[in-house]
């Protein structure tokens, strides 16, 4: 791999569910090499496929995705991140069992699946469910595992894993059955983290996050350009989230860089300073102006089309 590779995006299509799963078990198979990928060829590819077929809208009982910050690509982010973090722990010498590491994968799929509205739900979008996501994501969660006749353990173990991802979670404060369990769940937590504010076009999603939070009713934000600047704080809380609350697993990811594309950089770390400091630096031009700095992906032109409309 060349060394002037500087983006995530220069290393898998995102877009690509294809090219994301396929990555997700490379990944597995270089920690896993003795088993050949069992449990993951014979379980989690189904599921993987079978989530993102949710947010597609191909399920009898629920409609497609339509929160656009918590989108299908949120959850491959996070679940590549994820895998990019175990695999940067394997190398490190910390033990997590093939199952361990399959159930921090499914957890990672389903984490943000409460957003998605069943059919017989008439009124707004997913975002109303803001509040409540992860314990939606929980009961979600359940159902499948009892549709599909997974273990019983399979279903406390993801419980734990998934109740991690959420903002207001005390980690240090939670049960987990076994220390394995504890760190998968960190490393969970660490990529939903991670796995957004490094997005390329984060910043610019933002835009789409207020309208959740409006929808969900989350207090604090008197408009987009209100989030956009008290997002700087947020970059702060992540960090302390990050190294106090989640014991600084993130720092895993940069022996998975060196190992899997012999690159020296954290690549989410770099991508993460870019946005802060980009972020800094648009805040202080005026008001008027902040929108004309974000113009990746075509997201400004959508929101405002969505606010016209």
């Amino acid at each position: 791999m060349p060394n002037d590779i500087k983006l995530l995006s220069d290393l898998i299509n995102m877009d690509d569910a294809k090219a994301v799963c396929d990555e997700v078990r490379h990944i597995n198979s270089l920690m896993y090499s003795k088993t050949g990928c069992k449990l993951f060829d014979d379980v989690f590819k189904k599921i993987y496929y079978d989530i993102v077929d949710l947010f597609k809208g191909k399920w009898d009982d629920y409609k497609s995705c339509n929160t656009e910050y918590h989108d299908l690509m949120h959850t491959t982010d996070v679940l590549l991140c994820f895998a990019r973090l175990l695999h940067g722990a394997a190398i490190k010498k910390i033990k997590i069992s093939e199952e361990a590491a399959m159930l921090g994968l499914i957890s990672a799929l389903m984490h943000d699946a409460g957003y998605i509205q069943k059919k017989d739900d008439g009124t707004g979008t997913g975002g109303k469910y803001t509040l409540s996501h992860v314990e939606r994501s929980v009961e979600f969660m359940r159902n499948y595992f009892s549709r599909i006749g997974c273990p019983v353990g399979y279903v406390e173990k993801c419980t734990d894993m998934i109740m991690a991802t959420s903002l207001s979670s005390k980690i240090e404060d939670m049960k987990f059955e076994t220390e394995e369990i504890a760190n998968v769940a960190k490393m969970l937590a660490a990529a939903d983290l991670v796995g957004q504010m490094a997005d390329r076009v984060y910043l610019e999603k933002l835009l789409y996050l207020y309208k959740e939070f409006q929808e969900g009713n989350v207090a604090g934000f008197t408009d987009e350009l209100d989030l956009l600047k008290k997002t700087v704080g947020f970059f702060d809380f992540a960090k302390k989230r990050l190294s106090d609350n989640l014991g600084g697993v993130d720092k895993y990811l940069k022996y998975h860089f060196k190992a899997r594309w012999q690159i020296k950089d954290n690549l989410y770390e770099t991508a993460m300073k870019n946005n802060l400091k980009y972020l800094n630096r648009i805040i202080n031009d005026s008001e008027e102006n902040i929108l004309n700095y974000l113009k990746r992906g075509g997201i400004v032109q959508r929101w405002h089309q969505i606010k016209l409309a």
